[in-house]
């Protein structure tokens, strides 16, 4: 192999092999690159390979582009870069694996607790702000590309879309997904890294809703074809303002709808001016509120208690009645009656359940 000496470096490269053995794919990147567990026989483990196709590089210097914003922008609650090498045809970037997956692997499983929403939002504000003050924008933020490690902490992945911060701002915009596309996009302006704020906003709001109810908005907004879901995200009604979950506190939603203000001047400035509002999000047993969908329609949140299990229930008949039921279980169970609630409207039943929720 002839290798190319290196400006301002005296000694001459050197290459040496690295041998590995793709085992199976775990992901799909939008038709860019794909992701395998692969065995590193050298070190005897399995880690990620995300495999990058030369041909969609735009030259050899772009080759090993993302490794090194990886690399630039290690940190804890960044995923780090173990190696990076390639073959004729195709560029590798070995990582570590994660056996929990991703956030968004988390949020098909179950719904998250407001707790939870909070410490990952935070470990994610964390990651990003370093990369920020690195000088590297990210631009993908979204459940697919955060990454839960064995301590349950949130981990940013994914650089292939990033870009060099120059004087604080970006003009090299790359293509992005539709519905985490920051509304500035397409105006005419240089961005700022209040364009990774809005996706951070957006990524927590899908934790604060929940999966089902997600796609459920998605399917909605898309009736109308691209054009009409573009309208909906400059005008601010994508995603819906209004339907936090009954669990997710005011203060925490607060947060979340700053994050997703469609004039930057009112949106956080910054990663770490999110991350401070966040932290303020009062701590107390609110947050634990544990949210899961009852079998047929409707929502039930769970709380532990030392001796029981406090419940509250929000559930419709399949016409128009909803009904709030608070009970307790465990050693002592008991419907507290005073607290059921049979109001006639959803709207109704819903103020009932924060109610029952938050006045814990």
């Amino acid at each position: 192999l002839s290798l190319t000496p290196v400006v301002g470096v005296g000694a001459l490269p050197e290459a040496a092999g690295v041998i590995f053995s793709l085992l199976r794919r775990v992901k799909g990147g939008q038709g860019r690159h794909s992701v395998h567990v692969g065995l590193d026989h050298q070190l005897n483990t399995e880690l990620a390979y995300k495999e990058i196709p030369k041909a969609i590089l735009l030259a050899q210097p772009a080759f090993f582009r993302e490794a090194r914003l990886l690399h630039q922008s290690r940190h804890r609650h960044v995923v780090p870069i173990m190696y990076a090498c390639e073959s004729t045809d195709t560029i590798y970037l070995a990582m570590p694996l994660f056996e929990r997956g991703s956030l968004q692997t988390l949020m098909e499983a179950r719904c998250l607790t407001a707790r939870e929403t909070v410490r990952l939002g935070l470990d994610m504000l964390m990651g990003l702000h370093h990369a920020h003050i690195s000088g590297v924008m990210h631009f993908d933020v979204k459940p697919d590309n955060v990454f839960i490690d064995a301590s349950g902490a949130a981990m940013v992945a994914d650089f292939g879309q990033s870009r060099d911060l120059i004087a604080g701002s970006v003009t090299d915009i790359p293509s992005l997904y539709l519905h985490h596309t920051p509304p500035e996009i397409g105006m005419g302006r240089m961005l700022t890294v209040a364009a990774d704020v809005y996706q951070v906003g957006l990524t927590m709001y899908r934790m604060c809703v929940g999966d089902l109810a997600w796609r459920a908005q998605i399917a909605a907004a898309s009736a109308g074809g691209t054009s009409a879901f573009w309208d909906k995200i400059v005008r601010g009604t994508f995603p819906n303002r209004s339907a936090f979950a009954e669990h997710i506190l005011p203060r925490l939603a607060k947060v979340v709808k700053r994050a997703l203000e469609v004039d930057v001047n009112r949106r956080f400035s910054t990663a770490l001016a999110m991350m401070e509002a966040l932290a303020a999000v009062e701590n107390s047993p609110k947050l634990d509120w544990q949210p899961a969908p009852l079998a047929h329609g409707g929502m039930g949140w769970t709380f532990a208690l030392e001796r029981s299990v406090k419940r509250v229930e929000l559930r419709h008949d399949g016409s128009n009645r909803w009904q709030v039921e608070v009970t307790r279980e465990g050693k002592s169970p008991a419907r507290l009656h005073s607290e059921c609630l049979d109001p006639s409207s959803e709207s109704g039943a819903r103020r009932h359940a924060k109610k029952a929720l938050w006045g814990h």
